[in-house]
C-alpha cells in the first residue's frame, strides 16, 4: 500500500468478494510472510508461513458465505505507530442455514511495516512461501531509483475486534445469540446498580476520608495498614 487510508478500503473488498485467485493474490501482496490474524472464533499467530494460514481462512469464510457485502465506514492511520484502524459493516450470510442473514460490525486494527526485508523475505504466491533466490532477494530488498521513490506498507499483523453481540452472530443465528448476550448484559448491569448501592459507604470513605486518593484508598490504608 502506497496510502494506507485510501487504498484499505479495496484491499478489503478484494479480500472478501474477489475471486480465489485474486483473493490469493492480494494476501500474498500487502501481508508479510510472518503476518498474524486475530478473530474472537480464530488466529493463526505469527512464524514464517503464516500467511498462508491467513489465506485459507479468508477462503473458508467465502465458502461459508460466499455473498458478502463490506462497507467501510471510517479509516484511521496512527503513523508514528503505524497502526490502521478500520471500522466496517458487513452482511454475512450462510446459504445452508434458512433465513440467515447478520448485520455485523467490527473495528479491525492492522499493525503496518515499512520493512521490505520483512514483506520480501518469502514472496513466491506459487507455492506457500516458497523463499526467492539471493539474487532475487537481494534485488528487490535493495531496489532501483524507482522501488524507493515511494513508502510501501504491508500488513504485519490484523486484530478484528468484534463486540460481545456483534461476533456471537457467526455461532447463534436468527438473533438468538443477540437477544442472549443484551440480556445478559442488562442483567450485569442491573447488578452493577445494586453493588454501587451497597458500597455507596465504601464510596464515601474514598471521597471525604482518603480524598479522592483511590490508589492510598485501595493500597490497605483503610484496613489499617499504615
Amino acid at each position: 500500500m502506497e496510502d494506507p487510508v485510501k487504498d484499505i478500503s479495496d484491499i478489503i473488498i478484494t479480500l472478501t468478494t474477489a475471486p480465489p485467485s485474486e483473493q490469493k493474490a492480494a494476501i500474498y501482496k500487502y501481508y508479510t510472510p510472518t503476518a498474524s490474524f486475530t478473530h474472537p472464533l480464530c488466529r493463526t499467530g505469527s512464524f514464517n508461513g503464516s500467511r498462508w494460514l491467513i489465506l485459507q481462512i479468508y477462503r473458508w469464510y467465502k465458502i461459508l458465505s460466499p455473498r458478502i457485502e463490506p462497507v467501510v465506514d471510517s479509516v484511521a492511520f496512527d503513523e508514528p505507530n503505524l497502526l490502521l484502524y478500520v471500522s466496517l459493516r458487513q452482511k454475512f450470510k450462510i446459504p445452508v442455514v434458512p433465513y440467515y442473514l447478520a448485520h455485523v460490525t467490527l473495528t479491525t486494527v492492522l499493525a503496518l511495516t515499512t520493512d521490505p526485508d520483512a514483506y520480501h523475505a518469502m514472496s513466491n504466491p506459487k507455492e506457500p512461501d516458497a523463499p526467492v533466490s539471493m539474487v532475487e532477494h537481494k534485488r528487490i530488498a535493495h531496489g532501483s531509483d524507482a522501488d524507493r521513490q515511494g513508502k510501501k506498507y504491508y500488513i504485519q499483523s490484523q486484530n478484528d475486534l468484534y463486540a460481545l453481540s456483534e461476533w456471537v452472530k457467526f455461532i447463534l443465528p436468527w438473533g438468538i445469540g443477540v437477544t442472549t448476550i443484551v440480556s445478559l448484559q442488562i442483567i450485569a448491569t442491573f447488578w452493577c446498580v445494586v453493588g454501587a448501592v451497597l458500597g455507596k459507604p465504601l464510596t464515601f470513605l474514598e471521597e471525604n476520608v482518603f480524598g479522592g486518593n483511590a490508589e492510598r484508598f485501595t493500597s490497605g490504608t483503610i484496613l489499617g495498614k499504615d
